[in-house]
Parts: C-alpha cells; sequence; structure tokens
C-alpha cells in the first residue's frame, strides 16, 4: 500500500482522482474481501475515522488523498472512481506438458538416446 501510495503522489496528475481497489464488505458488513478471490483484505491504510459506512450504504473501498498521501476509505459502489489493476506474472512451473516438451528437443539435439550398432 505505501509502495501504491508513493507512485500515485509522484507522478503528475493522480492527486484529486479516487482509486477502486476491487475490496468489499457487500458480502458481510465490516468485513472486506477482495472481490477477486474473496480473501480478507491483507492490509488496511484507513483515513481517519474510516471506515464509517456513511449512510449505511458505503461498501467499496476506494484510495483518497489527504496532505498528498494516500489512504483508504469506504464509499457507495456507485460512486465515479479510476480501477487500480493487478497485473499477475505468469507463474514459471513444470508441469507434465513442458517435460515432454523439454525431452523431445533433448532427444533431436544429442545423440545420448540413439541407440548404436
Amino acid at each position: 500500500m505505501n509502495a501504491l501510495s508513493f507512485y500515485l503522489t509522484t507522478n503528475d496528475g493522480h492527486i484529486g482522482k479516487y482509486f477502486w481497489l476491487g475490496v468489499s464488505d457487500l458480502a458481510d458488513e465490516g468485513k472486506f474481501m477482495s472481490h477477486t478471490d474473496g480473501r480478507p483484505m491483507p492490509y488496511a491504510k484507513w483515513s481517519g475515522g474510516q471506515p464509517d459506512d456513511a449512510g449505511k450504504n458505503e461498501d467499496c473501498v476506494h484510495l483518497w488523498a489527504i496532505n498528498n498521501v494516500f489512504h483508504m476509505n469506504d464509499n457507495v459502489c456507485t460512486a465515479m472512481a479510476y480501477a487500480i489493476c493487478e497485473l499477475r506474472q505468469r507463474s514459471k512451473s513444470c508441469d507434465v506438458c513442458d517435460l515432454k516438451h523439454f525431452m523431445e528437443r533433448l532427444v533431436q539435439s544429442t545423440n545420448a538416446f540413439k541407440c548404436q550398432n
């Protein structure tokens, strides 16, 4: 969260904008969960007095800047804000398919597996 706040405050044009985080307590009031995987929010840097569920309808979490530092706030889910998306790297795994292709390339590139008379 600190790295994200630093990025948003040091890159021009982000102060004064709101950014959705993909977290809400729509399923269970007061328990903020990820929209992506349903896990509890692992870290919170709430703005002072937040979350307050003002009007009993603030369920989605966004970032807003206070004194040029971004903090979290609960807001109505229909409010206009920018989205912050997580870019995940493909995991590098050695599954059966990868192993099969590796072995095929190995056999083609070496004589180690060829029978000799």
